[in-house]
């Protein structure tokens, strides 16, 4: 039998702290990769700088081969756009976020493609952003 909730707000708190601590994308990544529940005691096995270090490198090996994939020059413009957006994602979840880095080959349609997936109309009218060196 479960024992009754005695101090909800130290619960409440306790679920602020781990969201602001930013563990709760470490367990829900941990969950997903691992196909385990969060609250599963595998997780304790390991600090969590580890699990930190581990879901980044993940990133960073997704963002590697979406680079690769968006580098074939024979892929569809729908799939393009597909993979334009989960990058951009993950530059995001990377703090990558400079507004001029081209993750295409026409910067411009880069920004136009940019503002379509935020629900912005682009403007035509704007000038050719200038590429930014890698």
């Amino acid at each position: 039998m479960r024992p009754p909730f005695t101090d909800i707000q130290r619960i409440k708190r306790q679920a602020k702290r781990t969201v602001d601590q930013g563990h709760l994308d470490v367990r829900r990544w941990w969950s997903s990769k691992y196909s385990r529940p969060h609250n599963d005691p595998l997780f304790g096995t390991r600090p969590i700088h580890a699990w930190i270090s581990e879901m980044y490198e993940d990133a960073y090996e997704r963002v590697r081969d979406l680079e690769t994939l968006l580098d074939d020059p024979d892929i569809r413009q729908e799939e393009r756009r597909n993979l334009s957006q989960r990058l951009r994602k993950l530059y995001k979840m990377l703090g990558e976020t400079d507004e001029d880095k081209a993750i295409g080959e026409d910067p411009l349609i880069d920004q136009w493609e940019k503002d379509l997936d935020e629900g912005r109309m682009p403007d035509l009218d704007a000038p050719v952003p200038a590429r930014k060196k890698m």
